[in-house]
């Protein structure tokens, strides 16, 4: 069903675009709508055009460095976040994305100010906070991490890669019991999560004789 509603909405766009050529949103919205169907090259060509348009278009900056990050060329999605950040510097989502792409990057420094930077515009974005955490893991900065984790867990109680860190970055601070109940509610929430299977294994081997309260 839900397929033949972006089918139709494609099909709206692609006539609206016949009748005005220069209709901007429809041609943002049908590029988005290309997108949800997997039709890279062909959602890549409707920002690419809007960007001869209207250079000034951030989302069409944001979608490309999407579609380039997805391809694994980080050096040109970075480049093409950073062109939306210049537009529109408040653009968390870009700046967070940033930060990803600069950490494939290999700029950790950068990455770590970048979600900073996110997370002052927008706090509750909880994507920021657990990457931020990772990247603060990374570092060696453990208590600062632990932090991030348990706040991305506040806004997103049932976010499992987060309760996996945070139950391993727990492990790893001597605090086996939490770090257990941790890694048992992200299988409560989602049994097939292996990564939580696998490291509730290792601890429970390795420390068999310690009990921690199923959630």
């Amino acid at each position: 069903m839900q397929e033949g509603k972006t089918e139709e909405a494609i099909a709206h766009y692609v006539r609206s675009l016949e009748i005005n050529g220069y209709h901007e949103a429809a041609r943002l919205n049908l590029g988005v709508a290309l997108l949800k169907q997997g039709r890279t090259a062909e959602a890549a060509a409707c920002f690419q055009t809007l960007l001869k348009l209207n250079p000034q278009s951030a989302d069409a900056h944001y979608h490309l460095g999407s579609i380039e990050a997805s391809a694994g060329d980080y050096l040109r999605a970075s480049d093409q976040y950073r062109q939306v950040l210049a537009l529109v510097p408040e653009y968390y989502r870009a700046s967070n994305n940033l930060g990803v792409v600069l950490t494939e990057l290999g700029k950790h420094e950068e990455s770590v100010a970048l979600y900073r930077q996110t997370l002052r515009i927008a706090p509750f974005f909880t994507e920021a906070h657990f990457n931020l955490a990772a990247a603060l893991e990374r570092a060696g900065s453990r208590s600062e991490a632990i932090e991030h984790y348990k706040e991305a867990l506040r806004l997103e109680p049932r976010y499992l890669d987060a309760l996996n860190n945070l139950g391993m970055l727990l492990a790893k601070a001597g605090r086996i019991e939490e770090s257990i109940a941790l890694l048992r509610k992200a299988l409560t929430i989602d049994p097939s999560f292996e990564p939580a299977r696998h490291n509730l294994a290792t601890l429970l081997a390795k420390y068999p004789d310690t009990l921690a309260p199923r959630p």
